[in-house]
This record gives C-alpha cells, sequence and structure tokens, in this order.
C-alpha cells in the first residue's frame, strides 16, 4: 500500500486510513502531551533542587547541634563532681547526649519520609502520563 509506514504495528494500522486533517490534529495532540510531560519534568527536576537544598539545610542544621553538644558534653565533663560516684555521672550524660541524638534522628527521618512520599506520589503521576501517552 503506498504511503504506508514500517514503523512500529501501531502506527501501521493506527494512521494508515486517516485523511491529511486528522494526521495533523494527531501530531497537535501529540505535541501537547509532549509538552506537558516536559513541564512535568521539569517540576520533578526543581522538586529535586529544593530536595537537594532542604538536605543540605538539614545538615548544616545537624552539625550545629553536634556541635552545641559537644561544647555541652566539653562542659560537664570539666564540671564533674568528683566526690559523688562516677558511674552515676556518665549515665547521666550518656542519657542525655542519647536522647539528643535520637531526637536529631527522628527529626532528620521524618522530613525524608515525607519527602520520599512526595516523591514517590510525583513519580507515580509521571508514570501514569507516560501509561496514557502509550495507550493514545
Amino acid at each position: 500500500m503506498q504511503g504506508e509506514c514500517f514503523e512500529r504495528p501501531i502506527f501501521r494500522h493506527r494512521y494508515v486510513g486517516m485523511d491529511e486533517e486528522a494526521i495533523r490534529e494527531e501530531i497537535e495532540r501529540l505535541q501537547e502531551e509532549l509538552y506537558t510531560m516536559q513541564e512535568e519534568l521539569e517540576f520533578l527536576r526543581s522538586n529535586s533542587n529544593e530536595a537537594k537544598r532542604e538536605a543540605a539545610e538539614l545538615q548544616v542544621k545537624l552539625e550545629r547541634m553536634v556541635k552545641n553538644l559537644d561544647g555541652k558534653l566539653t562542659r560537664l565533663i570539666t564540671s564533674l563532681d568528683y566526690e559523688a560516684p562516677i558511674k552515676t555521672q556518665l549515665e547521666k550524660v550518656t542519657k542525655d547526649y542519647n536522647e539528643k541524638i535520637f531526637e536529631l534522628n527522628n527529626e532528620r527521618w521524618t522530613k525524608l519520609y515525607k519527602l520520599t512520599i512526595f516523591n514517590t506520589i510525583l513519580i507515580g503521576v509521571a508514570a501514569m502520563a507516560i501509561c496514557l501517552l502509550t495507550i493514545f
């Protein structure tokens, strides 16, 4: 058949019987979908940049808090009461230090968990858009 496309079977069967105007409309529709997908990809990139920025801010905050804890630990060590049993004093310092570390980890993991859920939803939307493009 003259003008038949020998590409993938979807094109051969879909566009053979269409007139020129219908093919132009289909091309316009596909271009619009392509532009939509490009916009979604740019949105995902900006979200990725935002996640990197948040991770960097969290890292700076974590470093600041660890330095603060280190300073407090140093002050506690210098102010140890040598008449009281060292074991109880060390247990108290260790307990305070562990609580601060646990608090920092919870904050970091909570933000990371929320970010992961958001990115998963965006990936799902992008996958659905791609599936719809392949169907139509």
